[in-house]
Formats: structure tokens, sequence, C-alpha cells
């Protein structure tokens, strides 16, 4: 498991790690990892929970996916991408 707080460490430990938490965007792919949690995942769904399995599985549960689409849970939005110059 590696926790990832600079841009310099996350090419590395997405070759070595199972599972890969970054405070960082995870923009490309992460070869070794079989789970990542990055920090848009973060933004979008919370703070996530991780239980290592025997076997060597993961399970992750995210606070908004406990919560259930309920008025009050606040789901944030993608921003729109801008098209030319506008």
């Amino acid at each position: 498991m590696a926790l990832v707080s600079r841009p310099q460490g996350l090419a590395e430990d997405c070759w070595i790690a199972d599972v890969v938490v970054s405070m960082v965007p995870v923009r490309g792919p992460c070869p070794a990892a079989k789970t990542v949690i990055d920090k848009f995942d973060l933004w979008r769904h919370g703070g996530h929970a991780l239980w290592l399995l025997d076997g060597g599985g993961v399970r992750v549960e995210s606070v908004n996916q406990e919560r259930g689409h309920r008025p009050w849970v606040v789901r944030p939005k993608p921003r729109e991408r801008r098209n030319g110059g506008s």
C-alpha cells in the first residue's frame, strides 16, 4: 500500500504497490495497483474505508456510498469543459 503526497513519488508507487491512495491526481495508468483512490475520488465520494482481505483483495467503501441518494448528501459535479476561448 502506498500513500502518495507528492507527484514525484506517484510513478514509482504505481509500479510497486497493490493499493495507491494519492493526494495528487492520478491522470495516467497505475500498472501494478489493483485499487487507486486519488484526490478527485476523495472530492467526489468523500472519505474511503479500505479493508485488506485474506487472499490479497481489497474492499473499498466511500462515505457517499454509505449515505445513499438523499437530498442532503452533497454530490460534487465535475466542471464543464470550455470550448474555444469562451
